[in-house]
């Protein structure tokens, strides 16, 4: 009977020892665990923190660079401006100098005399002309261009825009001065159909270079009846031309006329036509929609002004 008990007494405390065993060693492997995640944590922080401190200095870089920078693009921008203000002057100075140089005057006429024969040779022909009115319109023509430029170099070189209203009092007298010498010479009839072929000018040199663009790429080019239907249409069609002024291409309504176009040319005409105007057409509503932008702000800018 003692023997029974002292043996399970033995069975007892063994299987104590056995249990505290156990827990011992899941204990022992809970912490070793526990110090494992500690050092991969502890490992992990201390990536963070070196990252964090590489961020930090690298940012501190960029600020002082971006500093730099700035300080050097202002240096950079205040030259250009003072070069472009400089170069403006030195223009000037230049054209004002050219000015009144006989011979820059002399290659200058010669240029003006090339355009001229070059735009309106076409008005003398089909206006049947004499010789002694085609002279004189040729003289009176150069005359008003050389007098524009001489009222373009003055207003420079007081640093007034073309357009200064100091400028077009000049320019209006002129104009006048001019109107009736032709007036003199071809009649009121005479000076009408000069002044709509002149105003349609800008119109006839845009067709004239699509001629030659047909005539380089497909040998092909607009005949000058063609060309005249183009810009008679265009000027009959522009708001600005309507109303006594030059034509303005911001106003032509280019798929009109591409319709008409696509009337009187071949295929392959209209096809170049087309993607020559194309880019002309983008310009003009780009340019458009600047123009509502800056009324837009202009009106933004009067409504802000308070009122007295």
């Amino acid at each position: 009977m003692i023997s029974s008990k002292r043996a399970g007494f033995i069975f007892l405390a063994c299987a104590a020892i056995i249990a505290c065993a156990i827990f011992a060693r899941r204990a022992h492997q809970s912490l070793n665990a526990t110090n494992a995640e500690r050092a991969r944590i502890l490992a992990q922080n201390t990536a963070l923190t070196t990252r964090i401190h590489t961020a930090e200095s690298d940012l501190a870089q960029a600020r002082a660079g971006w500093k730099d920078e700035q300080a050097a693009t202002t240096n950079s921008d205040d030259s250009t401006l003072y070069a472009y203000a400089r170069g403006i002057a030195n223009w000037n100075a230049t054209m004002k100098r050219l000015n009144n140089d006989p011979k820059y005057q002399e290659l200058l006429h010669k240029e003006k005399q090339f355009y001229v024969e070059r735009d309106y040779g076409l008005f003398i022909a089909k206006g049947h002309l004499t010789p002694d009115q085609a002279v004189k319109l040729k003289k009176a023509l150069v005359q008003r261009e050389m007098d524009q430029n001489d009222l373009n170099v003055a207003l420079e070189s007081q640093g007034l825009a073309d357009d200064d209203p100091s400028g077009l009092v000049i320019k209006q007298q002129s104009d006048d001065a001019f109107q009736q010498s032709v007036e003199d010479m071809l009649g009121s009839d005479g000076y009408a159909q000069f002044d709509a072929y002149d105003r349609q000018r800008i119109a006839r040199n845009m067709m004239i270079s699509h001629y030659t663009a047909a005539f380089m790429r497909l040998g092909s080019p607009m005949t000058p009846g063609q060309i005249e239907q183009m810009v008679g249409h265009i000027a009959q069609n522009n708001p600005d031309y309507q109303e006594g002024k030059v034509v303005n291409i911001g106003q032509i309504d280019w798929p009109a006329v591409n319709e008409y176009a696509r009337t009187i040319m071949t295929p392959g005409q209209f096809d170049l036509f087309t993607r020559i105007t194309a880019n002309t057409a983008i310009n003009q509503k780009i340019g458009l929609a600047f123009d509502a932008i800056e009324q837009a702000a202009g009106k933004q800018n009067a409504d802000d002004v308070p009122s007295r």
